[in-house]
């Protein structure tokens, strides 16, 4: 079953909302403040995060960075009155997976949880690590013994896919952290992070 954190600091359409999910068969939680909300996914497993962008305590922009900042892999539905297309485009950057702009209507966000979830990924962490590197894929950053390794475009663009960073490959020639560079591919050094 599908478990969801309503966070919605209006009591009324947060209560509205976990209950119609309910009705569909989604088990849905509900926090009417930031901070309950990051009380409550410090707790439990959601699949999927309904969050409103201006709420009390911690403001749902810092939840929702928190959220995809984690290893945890729950999925965003931002819920706003924000309609501009910078404002969703400034949502959608700060790791939101989908963005609904209210008023909505009720069976589109149903679909929309159910789609999250479905495409919810398991098991991949966020950052990639091996022998103190760190390939962090929302950031596209790398790391070295906690301190940033600056590449250039090109080092990012030619790096091509790399092998399974938990293991070195056997028969390659290769670490666990250099990339193949024989295959010509372009996708960079975070093709990796999206398999």
């Amino acid at each position: 079953m599908t478990r969801v954190l309503v966070v919605e600091d209006c009591r009324s359409l947060a209560d509205l909302l976990a209950k119609g999910l309910s009705d569909q068969g989604i088990a849905a939680d509900v926090a009417y403040d930031g901070t309950e909300a990051a009380s409550k996914l410090g707790v439990n497993a959601y699949d999927v995060v309904v969050l409103d962008r201006n709420l009390p305590g911690i403001p749902g922009d810092t939840v929702c960075q928190m959220i995809s900042g984690s290893d945890d892999r729950t999925m965003v539905l931002m819920l706003s009155g924000a309609a501009s297309p910078a404002d969703r485009t400034s949502g959608l950057g700060l790791g939101a997976d989908d963005y609904l702009v209210k008023p909505f209507h009720f069976p589109e966000l149903v679909l929309r949880v159910r789609a999250l979830a479905r495409r919810r990924p398991r098991a991949q962490p966020r950052a990639l690590r091996a022998s103190g590197v760190e390939l962090d894929c929302l950031r596209r950053t790398v790391t070295r013994q906690g301190r940033p390794v600056v590449l250039s475009a090109k080092e990012l663009g030619r790096a091509g896919p790399w092998p399974d960073l938990a293991k070195s490959p056997r028969g390659t020639g290769r670490g666990p952290m250099q990339p193949d560079r024989t295959n010509g591919s372009s996708k960079g050094l975070f093709g990796a992070c999206h398999r």
